[in-house]
């Protein structure tokens, strides 16, 4: 049991880092028949395959959270003052621009 609530722990706080809560959802359906069909491969009664699939879902519910909290308090120690962001690693690349005066396009240097 403790590796189904750690194995889905660790999804949980992975996937935050890249899906919404919307895009969570079908990930926890996926666990769930994971969880209950490794379960029910080793024979396990139907009480046993209920809560190995409650607590992998409440693990992976917990890593979402605790993901998305350290997620959002990684973004705010990047935005502090010396800290490298990443608007300062932007690579300088030309960008077109048209003249008003005349139809010809010039080619300037911008950061983005």
């Amino acid at each position: 049991m403790g590796v189904v609530a750690g194995t889905s722990f660790l999804a949980g706080a992975v996937l935050s880092l890249r899906l919404k809560v919307w895009a969570f959802i079908p990930a926890m359906f996926v666990a769930s028949v994971v969880v209950g069909i490794s379960a029910v491969a080793n024979r396990v009664d139907l009480w046993s395959v209920a809560v190995a699939v409650i607590v992998a879902l409440t693990a992976m519910q917990l890593g979402y959270l605790i993901g998305a909290v350290a997620s959002t308090l990684f973004d705010v120690r990047s935005n502090c003052e010396g800290a490298p962001s990443r608007s300062s690693d932007a690579v300088e690349r030309p960008v077109r621009l048209r003249h008003r005066e005349g139809r010809d396009q010039k080619s300037v240097t911008a950061n983005f």
